[in-house]
């Protein structure tokens, strides 16, 4: 029965080793929750059950006999598990979603080297879908949302090369790989547009666009479980909002998460997979987490893009960002036109959030504001490391910070060229010493 089962059913189920059964549904492999390959097993014995009519002798007696065996509740779980394991219903994870370079819409498939729409293809293994079609037209009247989401737009962000820098960065995140290790932060008051625009996106990414709890990214003395991760893959666009006040970064984690390595993950009570980053990933907050300052694989990835626009009360439309979902073509004709700009010139960050960086990581730079207040650098300068560490330890209490290890501050200090040496007075740091305290002989 498994031989009819992969028969009946070739061109509508799909099983992946470590994820489970995905159907077809006319635009992409959708992952079952709901048992569908015994649906379509009990169909399958009702086919040969059918077929019986028009059989005889030992062929009849033969089916039958299947069809007997079948009928159990083991007996549809032996035959999809057999079937499982077979081509073409047999799929590794990896070969899901694995060209980076289409993107799949409810009214084809987009080649983003090409700019060429297919038609949505079973031969994809695509799984994703977005929210709207790039060649869905212009509808009757009007058009389709665009010039109301232009003026969003261009009210939230008054500044055409933060806009536009944006927009571009939305085009990438069509890509499916990172290839820009790099993620904006979003950041400013409330009411200020950037949960909507946030929306809006979303909506016309569909499928691909997530968005993940902001936990995952602020320090925590709890491991989470991998099935968080499985999330991301196939995902484009992802989304971390609202950190609270005070928290800081996980800085390992947002190092993995915008890097281009292999994740491992696995769903609950599944072997694990392996698969390769696809999504781009962009926090919103109100509040800028506390960030080291002397990480420089940190500090290469983050870009601060201000919000600083205040929509007045008066102002405020409530109804604008259930417009702005369904103006999904539109929305997503404007992400695509980055991907056309982003092709042209790159991400290219505007001065803007550059200068914004900057001010952050100085802002974010705990041991240079300590150094800078309580010490005295000079080339013959000396003083004793644990001096110097009870005096940033004391200094972090008195100003609100985590002091951290002793190993840890050594590290940093050596990250500034400030490297322990053995004198006769103990361990020492060279060239520098504590502000209104004499030199030491060595």
């Amino acid at each position: 029965m498994a031989e009819r089962f992969l028969a009946d059913h070739r061109d509508t189920l799909r099983h992946v080793h470590g994820i489970g059964w995905h159907e077809w549904d006319g635009a992409r492999w959708l992952m079952d929750e709901q048992r569908v390959d015994l649906n379509y097993a009990v169909e399958t014995v009702k086919n040969a059950l059918r077929e019986l009519e028009d059989l005889s002798g030992d062929e009849r007696d033969d089916l039958y006999k299947d069809i007997r065996k079948s009928e159990s509740a083991s007996g549809l779980e032996g035959m999809v598990k057999i079937a499982s394991a077979r081509p073409p219903m047999s799929v590794a994870s990896k070969q899901l979603d694995a060209d980076a370079y289409l993107f799949n819409t409810p009214t084809g498939t987009v080649n983003l080297l090409t700019g060429d729409v297919t038609d949505c293809s079973r031969d994809d293994l695509i799984t994703k879908v977005a929210g709207a079609g790039l060649d869905d037209g212009e509808p009757e009247e009007g058009d389709g949302g665009a010039a109301e989401f232009v003026a969003f737009l261009e009210r939230i962000l008054p500044d055409e090369e933060v806009r536009s820098f944006v927009q571009r960065f939305f085009g990438y995140a069509m890509l499916g790989k990172v290839t820009e290790h790099v993620m904006p932060i979003f950041t400013g008051s409330g009411a200020n547009g950037k949960g909507t625009l946030r929306d809006a996106v979303m909506s016309a990414f569909g499928d691909y666009a997530i968005e993940v709890d902001p936990a995952i990214l602020m320090e925590s003395k709890h491991e989470r479980h991998g099935a968080f991760k499985m999330r991301l893959r196939g995902a484009r666009l992802t989304f971390c909002s609202e950190t609270e006040k005070g928290k800081r970064f996980a800085e390992s984690t947002m190092k993995r998460l915008t890097g281009g390595d292999p994740i491992e993950a696995n769903l609950m009570h599944k072997n694990p997979i392996t698969f390769d980053p696809s999504h781009s990933l962009i926090m919103l907050t109100n509040h800028l987490p506390a960030v080291s300052g002397d990480d420089p694989a940190v500090w290469r990835r983050i870009l601060v893009v201000p919000f600083d626009v205040v929509i007045p009360e008066e102002e405020r439309d409530g109804g604008l960002p259930d417009r702005l979902k369904k103006s999904a073509p539109a929305v997503l004709g404007w992400v695509y036109d980055g991907w056309l700009d982003y092709q042209e010139q790159g991400l290219n960050p505007p001065e803007v959030v550059r200068v914004r960086t900057q001010e952050y990581q100085a802002a974010s730079d705990v041991l240079g504001r300590f150094l800078e207040e309580r010490t005295v650098s000079s080339p013959h300068a000396v003083v004793r490391a644990r001096e110097l560490f009870t005096a940033w330890t004391a200094w972090c209490h008195s100003s609100g910070e985590q002091s951290g290890t002793e190993k840890a501050f050594a590290e940093s200090m050596a990250n500034r060229g400030y490297v322990k040496k053995d004198r006769n007075i103990g361990r020492v740091y060279l060239g520098v010493m504590l502000a209104g305290v004499d030199d030491e002989d060595e």
